[in-house]
């Protein structure tokens, strides 16, 4: 038997120090290509000349100011506009079975309606009688209705009510996260095809490319149309032109209300200062719609917003227009230069390539916009840039955006436990002397048993940190504002054998109070936090 033992941790060591080689190996390569970017980023500045920027951080005192400057606009611009005294209700399906919600799903069945509030904000033109803004300056619902069929009794319709999700703040951070974690999966339906409207980089998603966007929608819409023809439907080679050029017409239009109604959200969350993931935008396409691409954007800062959109692969290709042996040139036949390069080049590669859908996603963080020449000048960023000219990047980021990444220490900081909480049932005859013991037990596992949970889960699941932000808050990252909390409850009335909850509303992460829940670390963790977590991960509950 002990020897069995011994083997048995024999085995456990060498699985361990397996691990610890593997984990090495990955950090190592990490750092490498780490530092095989700088060097690179290095390369570049000295091929075009351009000066390493030393950004001075901005104090605490500086950030609130900005954001104090910005919300008065935005609160004057409510004022004078006004909003709908119920606000909008975004009514938002979390399909029965744990499929959770589609953003897809929910945008094709809006667009396909043809009226009401939420038809109104997302995809219709600004009019006079539509008021697209005034419904932006509104308070946004977000109501979860889990589409599944219910008996026709009181008490289930109840049951049916409880589990529609009331928006009191955890509904629209969750749908915030929802929208930006499947906008690059975005779509319209072309002939029965899927053309998609976004492509995924490492910092974010940003819209498809004029050809490839014109491309997809011709080649399906003719394939249709063709195999119409070939079944009798439409015989007249003048007709299948007509009918090519109608889908295409309309499919060009739903691509462009919909990636107008992503610009909308995210002006909505600016307004309301709703956190927004930090790769909503990649940082060159945010400083373009955000401040526009001109001379205060710095070069520097040009190259690394480039370079880390495109996975570290910007700068090589800058530095190749440069070489002796590049046969590319400029419209009008020169070899690229230094200067050519940062007034024509890039703008051209990365902005005016995309003008139909940039253009609408402008137009979509514009107020009081209307899809009228939404593609031109686009280099002078979108109308809310007026708003956001004088606001350091820096600043914007700290004020709506979340931190771009998240470790255990970061959640560790913002998580403030809750000792005590709640009465116990009295049949359990639970003293004074009882409570202040289960207390005392509770601020050790916290500081113990539930740190040790965090940092290992974190270590066998690159998406937990995520997944407990979701569970906790809604949202599944982490914003900059420090008086952000989350509040770790341990509760004497909630039952001992039960599960642990959250309310993603208020931050609260509510547990049993008594020992003997977490007393057996392996039941807590795999049995109780990881099941509850999975079960509620991609899709609101209401605890």
């Amino acid at each position: 038997m002990e020897i069995r033992k011994q083997e048995e941790e024999a085995e456990k060591l060498r699985a361990e120090l397996k691990k610890r080689e593997k984990d090495t190996t990955f950090f190592k390569n990490l750092a490498h290509d780490h530092q095989a970017k700088i060097e690179h980023l290095e390369a570049i500045r000295r091929k075009l000349d351009v000066q390493k920027r030393e950004h001075e951080k901005l104090s605490d005192s500086h950030i609130a100011k900005f954001e104090t400057m910005v919300t008065h606009q935005f609160a004057t611009m409510k004022q004078l506009n006004g909003g709908l005294k119920d606000g909008v209700i975004l009514t938002v399906s979390s399909e029965a079975g744990g499929s959770g919600f589609s953003l897809q799903h929910f945008f094709d069945g809006l667009y396909a309606k043809k009226s009401g509030d939420a038809r109104i904000v997302l995809f219709d033109d600004e009019t006079g009688s539509k008021k697209v803004t005034t419904r932006i300056l509104s308070e946004w619902k977000i109501s979860y209705d889990k589409k599944e069929e219910c008996e026709n009794t009181a008490e289930a319709r109840a049951k049916k009510k409880e589990d529609t999700g009331v928006d009191e703040g955890g509904p629209s951070r969750q749908f915030i996260t929802d929208v930006f974690k499947q906008v690059d999966m975005l779509s319209i339906q072309v002939g029965g095809e899927s053309v998609k409207l976004f492509e995924n980089t490492p910092r974010g998603a940003v819209v498809k490319t004029d050809d490839s966007l014109n491309q997809n929608i011709s080649n399906f819409a003719k394939a249709y149309v063709t195999d119409k023809a070939a079944k009798g439907y439409v015989a007249d080679p003048i007709n299948r032109a007509k009918e090519q050029e109608k889908i295409v017409k309309v499919s060009i239009k739903q691509a462009k209300d919909y990636s107008r109604a992503i610009g909308r959200i995210m002006l909505h969350s600016f307004v309301h200062k709703q956190t927004l993931p930090s790769n909503a935008m990649p940082p060159f396409i945010m400083n373009v719609m955000l401040h526009g691409y001109d001379n205060d954007y710095h070069k520097d800062d040009i190259l690394k917003d480039i370079d880390s959109m495109l996975d570290g692969k910007g700068n090589v290709m800058l530095g190749w227009l440069l070489e002796e042996d590049c046969e590319e040139r400029d419209e009008n036949g020169n070899e690229w230069t230094r200067d050519s390069i940062f007034e024509k080049y890039i703008p051209t590669t990365f902005i005016r390539t995309r003008k139909i859908l940039l253009g609408s996603l402008r137009d979509g963080l514009t107020f009081f916009g209307s899809e009228q020449d939404a593609s031109d000048d686009l280099e002078k960023g979108c109308g809310l840039s007026r708003t956001l000219a004088m606001v350091p990047m820096e600043a914007i980021h700290h004020i709506y955006f979340a931190k771009p990444d998240i470790s255990v220490e970061d959640l560790w900081g913002v998580l403030k436990p809750k000792y005590g909480e709640g009465e116990p049932d009295v049949a359990w005859g639970m003293s004074e002397k009882d409570k202040e013991r289960h207390k005392k037990e509770q601020e050790i596992f916290f500081n113990g048993g539930f740190k040790k949970y965090l940092e290992e889960s974190a270590k066998e699941d690159q998406s937990f940190l995520d997944k407990f932000l979701e569970f906790a808050t809604g949202s599944n990252f982490l914003p900059y504002d420090k008086e952000f909390k989350i509040n770790i409850e341990f509760n004497f009335s909630l039952d001992p054998v039960g599960y642990p909850n959250s309310h993603a509303c208020t931050f609260d992460v509510v547990m049993p109070g008594v020992d003997s829940f977490f007393s057996d670390y392996k039941s807590f963790k795999e049995d109780k936090m990881n099941f509850v977590i999975g079960e509620v991960y991609n899709q609101f509950h209401m605890n």
